[in-house]
């Protein structure tokens, strides 16, 4: 059998991008190996940049490659010059990978299935490895909470790895999906994948993980036209999943935290000040005074932690802080009329109680803001740290990246790639993901992979 050069680029191109996906799974170096090797063998041997034209065919991998320039166009009105560099250089996978992925004809289907199963199985053997590491932990210490949240991870951060498994989930059900016959060997991994999510006890991953999975498990059965049954596994399934976040653990700690802040939010004379309001109503200070470019790529944190520091109380500021803090429970009726029947059963005057609480709060926010700064948090929302970054260009530029392709697919019926899109705009509300290499080449990469090749949306059932 003889192999034309042809055949052989294809081929290593297809050998180049599974590292890359593996990489990339398990946060291994070897996927920096291979975008450098993809991007050299392109540029010197594939006659790249003679091909980049093809990519004005895909409107969403020339915004995305635009969205990486503005980014570097906001280097010069930046002043943490030093910080910029880094920041684009981490970025830059927005550029080269729509670039290249977009001059990429694969060979044939089942090279893209293979690319997705790669991630997929990489995600499960991390996972496996985190748990079994996990073990000597539980008999040393007989404490559960080993086997974890943050406990379970061992080479990034759980969100990143929870979004990981969360999508390689959706590979495998999409896959079964298409399947004539139902796979029990990809059910069971499915099952031990949806475990790990909840183990991982990122909150907004295992929301996403519930509606997805119920979603396939109603419309599998509707096309065989027992929806009935659907809607029973759906609820067995949610069954199961709360009795196991339910069960004594950290998992079961933040879902109780969650319930606690949603109601704090909504009961009006239960005010408090969360974590992420605290951060996201200072990101839209920063955004007001920048709201049309932005600070610029390398100063949009800092000046949110800057923002952050008057929070922090002093000696100096501490009776004027108390004052305003007073001042704003006063002008709250529903929490007055609470503290004051509060005061009373406890047999402490109104306008003390009133003062120590006022207190208390002050003193939280300012542990909180000392933890930001030297923890240098970032928006912990994605959305709010583009349009900070790059103002309202770059914030547009975002949504039609993300949001726009979704029409095409319905057109076309790829619902596979409009889950994988709804799943990270969703995962972006709760984390900046672009401000961390995981998130930036987990994105820059399959977004890149399944719109350029979104015209391959039928699975081999071979496989």
């Amino acid at each position: 059998m003889s192999f034309t050069h042809k055949d052989i680029s294809s081929n290593l191109y297809f050998i180049l991008l599974l590292i890359i996906s593996i990489g990339i799974s398990l946060q291994i170096v070897i996927y920096k190996i291979g975008i450098i090797l993809l991007f050299l063998y392109w540029l010197f041997f594939h006659q790249g940049l003679k091909k980049i034209t093809r990519v004005n065919l895909n409107k969403e991998l020339m915004v995305l490659v635009l969205f990486y320039f503005f980014y570097c166009l906001s280097f010069f009105w930046s002043l943490e010059k030093d910080f910029a560099k880094v920041d684009l250089i981490l970025k830059s996978p927005l550029l080269i990978l729509p670039l290249i992925l977009g001059t990429i004809k694969l060979n044939e289907k089942k090279q893209y299935n293979y690319i997705l199963l790669s991630f997929a199985y990489s995600s499960l053997a991390l996972n496996f490895y985190c748990f079994f590491k996990a073990v000597p932990n539980y008999f040393s210490t007989l404490d559960l909470n080993v086997f974890y949240y943050s406990n379970l991870t061992i080479n990034m951060h759980t969100a990143y790895q929870s979004l990981f498994t969360c999508f390689s989930i959706l590979i495998l059900f999409y896959i079964n999906l298409n399947n004539k016959k139902t796979n029990k060997y990809a059910i069971v991994i499915i099952a031990i994948q949806m475990l790990f999510v909840l183990l991982l006890a990122s909150r907004m991953q295992i929301l996403i993980m519930i509606f997805f999975v119920s979603f396939f498990f109603i419309y599998k059965y509707y096309k065989k036209q027992k929806t009935w049954a659907g809607l029973l596994i759906t609820t067995i399934y949610l069954l199961i999943v709360g009795q196991i976040i339910s069960a004594p653990s950290a998992l079961n700690y933040r879902y109780k935290q969650t319930i606690s802040q949603v109601s704090m939010i909504l009961d009006v004379g239960e005010k408090v000040d969360l974590a992420r309001k605290d951060l996201w109503r200072e990101a839209l200070n920063v955004i007001k005074q920048n709201i049309i470019i932005g600070t610029g790529v390398g100063d949009a944190k800092k000046n949110l932690l800057t923002k952050m520091e008057k929070y922090i109380v002093n000696e100096n500021s501490k009776n004027e802080m108390l004052l305003k803090q007073i001042n704003i429970l006063k002008k709250d009726k529903k929490r007055i009329e609470k503290l004051t029947r509060k005061a009373k059963l406890e047999g402490i005057k109104t306008n003390t109680f009133l003062q120590n609480y006022a207190l208390q709060l002050l003193e939280k926010k300012s542990d909180r803001s000392k933890f930001y700064i030297a923890q240098q948090y970032n928006y912990h929302n994605q959305y709010l740290q583009t349009f900070a970054t790059v103002g309202i260009i770059g914030i547009s530029l975002l949504t039609f990246i993300l949001f726009f392709p979704i029409k095409n697919f319905f057109l076309t019926k790829n619902y596979f790639e409009i889950f994988f899109l709804l799943s990270i705009g969703l995962s972006f509300i709760t984390e900046s993901f672009l401000e961390r290499q995981a998130g930036v080449s987990f994105f820059a990469f399959f977004y890149s992979l399944l719109v350029a090749n979104s015209k391959i949306n039928s699975f081999d059932s071979t496989i």
